[in-house]
């Protein structure tokens, strides 16, 4: 994402991200292989599975909903900031069939530009 936003000043970049399966599979057994997908994912330096089981293993008593939130927020901001991109709007979708959500995240290389 980051090379076709610097690349192309007006381009605006769709990326699907599975973020329930990240939630979902966020657990002590899983950290290695989270680092790893989140490594390759541009995003091992920012963000860690250790730092995102912190949030959900540090509850502040809301529950189930309240760390997902957390974990969507913090990497919805890390996916924007390392990009390069002005802003990043996730559209959250869950499909019938599975039930387990998705991104799908709108990220435009800058805010307010518009063309004509």
């Amino acid at each position: 994402m980051k090379t076709i936003l610097a690349a192309l000043p007006s381009a605006e970049v769709f990326l699907t991200w599975m973020i329930d399966n990240l939630a979902n599979f966020l657990s002590e057994e899983m950290v290695d292989k989270l680092n790893a997908a989140l490594q390759r994912a541009g995003l091992g330096n920012v963000l860690t599975a250790e730092q995102l089981l912190a949030i959900k293993n540090g509850g502040d008593g809301e529950g189930y909903l309240t760390w997902r939130r957390a974990i969507q927020s913090t990497t919805t901001e890390q996916i924007r900031s390392i990009s390069g991109a002005t802003y990043c709007t996730p559209f959250y979708i869950v499909p019938r069939s599975s039930r387990r959500g998705y991104w799908l995240l709108h990220s435009p290389s800058t805010c307010g530009r518009m063309r004509r």
